[in-house]
């Protein structure tokens, strides 16, 4: 029987000792067993590090790659670089999947002759990630879809935020490798999925998409304390001015507006993030004043664009309770700090 196709799997590992070992033991059981694992140790200060070489050294499909703290994105760019496979999939070294969870992605790309195939996530909490497997859950009849780049790139900022997080996840994906020529990760940067996945969507012909849900995204911010607002949160502001960019040079009134009523969401969230999280007391006031500044400039970006589009009227509801949204928490936030002061 001829061989099926090499696939190259990368993970980025940072600190994640205590799943490193169950979760890719879900990769290196796959049905689809000619793969190329890259694992990218990111300088762990745990035993992540020694665990991938202990791994390498009982599997031979494994490869390891240590690098200096250079963070997620550069570490993807690592694995990119040196991947063989006529295929790219990638994982979160935190993350799990089903055992059949290449043969499935491989089998649905080749079957609709697609450039990108992808599958449903779930988001599963860490206690049951230490302790079990993944077991699917129950699900309907399975049911795909395929799409053009536009419908994708539509579903990118669909009102359904799963269908966003489905449509820019990296890692429930399996992508032919010429897709990445000329496309690498931004360097130093988070949300690089959000910096990313759209060009790559925008590149294809064809994306075919299961509701078949076979990774498993583990959800640890629950049990960490944040005290400290993460000033990587900014980069998906840059992400977002990236899309406007883009559907500017594509001159689509429609994406215009759906990115930029995402993007006011967005900032709505980092706005009251900021209020709420430790902050310097002189960068606080001016990165609230950067965020303020930001969320006024699409406000009338939108105002404007609905002039010019009469068409796209009947979307103004949703802006507006937005701006409603964003003065709410301005004034939620500056009526807790008056009650500190005074109780001070």
């Amino acid at each position: 029987m001829k061989q099926k196709p090499l696939i190259s799997v990368i993970v980025p590992v940072k600190n994640t000792a205590v799943l490193l070992h169950h979760n890719i033991d879900t990769l290196t059981s796959q049905t689809y067993n000619n793969l190329e694992i890259i694992l990218v140790d990111d300088e762990s200060s745990d035993s992540s590090g020694r665990i991938c070489d202990t791994l390498a050294k009982k599997d031979s499909r494994i490869k390891v790659i240590h690098k200096n703290a250079a963070g997620v994105s550069c570490a993807r760019n690592a694995g990119l670089d040196i991947a063989k496979g006529k295929y790219i999939g990638f994982m979160d070294s935190d993350d799990f999947v089903s055992l059949n969870f290449y043969e499935f992605l491989y089998n649905t790309l080749i079957e609709n002759d697609a450039d990108i195939a992808q599958c449903d996530f779930v988001k599963t909490p860490i206690q049951q990630a230490l302790f079990d497997t993944f077991d699917p859950p129950i699900q309907d009849e399975e049911k795909v879809e395929t799409y053009t780049n536009d419908e994708a790139l539509r579903l990118l900022h669909d009102d359904n935020l799963h269908t966003c997080l489905k449509t820019v996840a990296l890692w429930n994906k399996l992508y032919k490798k010429e897709l990445w020529d000329g496309i690498r990760f931004p360097k130093y940067k988070k949300y690089e999925d959000e910096l990313t996945t759209y060009k790559l969507l925008d590149k294809s012909k064809k994306i075919v998409s299961s509701n078949q849900v076979l990774y498993a995204y583990i959800q640890r911010n629950s049990l960490l304390i944040k005290n400290n607002f993460d000033m990587h949160r900014f980069d998906v502001i840059e992400a977002y001015d990236n899309y406007l960019l883009f559907f500017k040079k594509k001159k689509s009134p429609d994406m215009l507006e759906r990115v930029s009523r995402r993007y006011l969401r967005m900032l709505c969230m980092i706005r009251d993030d900021i209020s709420s999280y430790k902050i310097g007391f002189v960068n606080k006031s001016q990165t609230i004043k950067k965020v303020d500044q930001k969320f006024s400039s699409v406000y009338k970006y939108l105002k404007t664009l609905l002039e010019k589009h009469p068409e796209l009227q009947d979307r103004q509801k949703y802006h507006q309770e937005y701006y409603q949204k964003y003065q709410d928490i301005i004034k939620y936030h500056n009526e807790k700090n008056k009650e500190f002061f005074i109780s001070f």
